[in-house]
């Protein structure tokens, strides 16, 4: 019976896309290919009531996943496989032929480029001289309320991407698009450092909850 309604999902999914889905739908069709033999509707019904939505389902922890009735270590893991790799796809999109001319089109390549991470990422954005994308990569990582920032470490990235000026953007798992206090003493430690490289700091972007604020645009770059 469920073979039957794999093979209709299927067929919707091939001639329609996926956009008319109901959220289980969406899920169950993702579980297919994971779970290739048993009926995949239960448990797809099962993690959206637990975790709320689609999107909650693959946000959820790893840890958190493991608890529900159904699902293995393999299950988990391809179900956290797909945001990252959404992420990957847009910032490999994102990378080719951008452009970034003011701070709404680098406070936007920021927020894709971050995405919806729940812990603290630092990211320098590397420009050519008509600042055209070199590259963008995540420095460094730390928890939800601080990221320990070497400067050694973005010196060389920055060098070896021969970039012409750069671009700093940090996220707020918190929420908040104000900088802290320690945002703008790192923000002004990098600008002197850029400096005595020759490389100007274009922005400092951060980024909370899918929005942005540039510190060019408050006046907060030294």
């Amino acid at each position: 019976m469920h073979e039957g309604r794999r093979k209709r999902l299927r067929y919707r999914f091939r001639e329609f896309g996926i956009d008319n889905f109901a959220e289980h739908e969406a899920l169950e069709l993702m579980l297919y290919y994971v779970i290739p033999r048993a009926d995949t509707n239960p448990l797809a019904h099962t993690l959206i009531d637990e975790f709320g939505s689609f999107s909650d389902v693959l946000d959820a922890d790893f840890k958190d996943l493991l608890k529900v009735k159904g699902v293995g270590e393999n299950v988990a893991l391809f179900l956290k496989l797909f945001p990252q790799v959404f992420n990957y796809y847009s910032k490999n999109k994102n990378k080719q032929n951008t452009v970034l001319l003011n701070s709404t089109m680098a406070g936007e390549y920021a927020v894709s480029f971050i995405g919806e991470r729940i812990y603290e990422v630092f990211v320098i954005i590397c420009l050519d001289a008509q600042r055209k994308v070199l590259s963008a990569k995540i420095i460094d990582e730390g928890t939800v309320s601080e990221t320990f920032v070497h400067p050694r470490k973005v010196a060389e990235y920055v060098l070896r991407e021969n970039a012409h000026s750069v671009i700093i953007a940090h996220n707020h798992p918190s929420g908040t698009l104000h900088p802290s206090e320690d945002d703008l003493v790192l923000t002004k430690k990098l600008c002197s450092m850029f400096e005595y490289m020759g490389i100007p700091v274009i922005d400092h972007i951060i980024v909370a909850n899918g929005k942005f604020a540039s510190m060019a645009d408050r006046g907060l770059l030294p």
